[in-house]
């Protein structure tokens, strides 16, 4: 798989963790159905499911993200940032219905999960405005979209929380990577 492919497959990825946090965020929403005379939180489960959905759609952006990135100016950034990132969300894929944020599970992974994908999202938010490989407008989001919007669930409250925030967010990473997927690649000029 080439270079400008793998950054596609990571703008894909991108965009299908953005609309999964949308889902999920519209998930909240709703209330308890019936299925067959059986009082079942489907709700729970499409969440569940558009969470795990969600993660793995993570992991290709962030490889695509690390394939963009590897060789430019900030590199190492983008490399740390990659890779505490993807271990983050490694460790959020074992337990993909905890927030500990909201207090449903205060278990050891989901609160490396949250540190590390904090610190590595904000790394790669920084290497990928310093690097310049994407719009400014997908760098901010990463440096400050991803990392803070968990931190936002009381000011979002009864709207969809701040999946919604994530969900945007995502689709606006996945769109500059998929598009720069196309353009050919060239090294930076810029030294560290």
């Amino acid at each position: 798989m080439s270079s400008s492919e793998l950054i596609r497959w990571g703008g894909i990825g991108a965009i299908v963790t953005g609309v999964m946090y949308a889902v999920r965020g519209g998930m909240i929403q709703l209330e308890l159905i019936h299925v067959e005379g059986i009082v079942v939180p489907a709700y729970a489960v499409v969440s569940v499911v558009a969470a795990v959905v969600a993660q793995l759609g993570k992991l290709v952006a962030i490889a695509g993200l690390y394939t963009l990135l590897r060789g430019r100016y900030a590199w190492q950034y983008g490399t740390v940032g990659s890779l505490t990132a993807f271990v983050g969300t490694l460790f959020s894929l074992m337990h993909p219905g905890a927030d500990p944020l909201e207090g449903n599970d205060f278990s050891v992974f989901s609160i490396l999960a949250l540190m590390l994908t904090f610190v590595g999202f904000l790394l790669l938010g920084y290497a990928t405005m310093e690097a310049r490989v994407l719009p400014w407008w997908c760098g901010v989001p990463f440096f400050l979209g991803v990392p803070f919007a968990p931190f936002l669930t009381p000011a979002f409250e009864g709207i969809g929380g701040p999946e919604i925030i994530l969900g945007v967010v995502w689709v606006l990473v996945g769109y500059g990577l998929f598009s720069s997927g196309d353009a050919p690649t060239q090294q930076s000029t810029r030294v560290s």
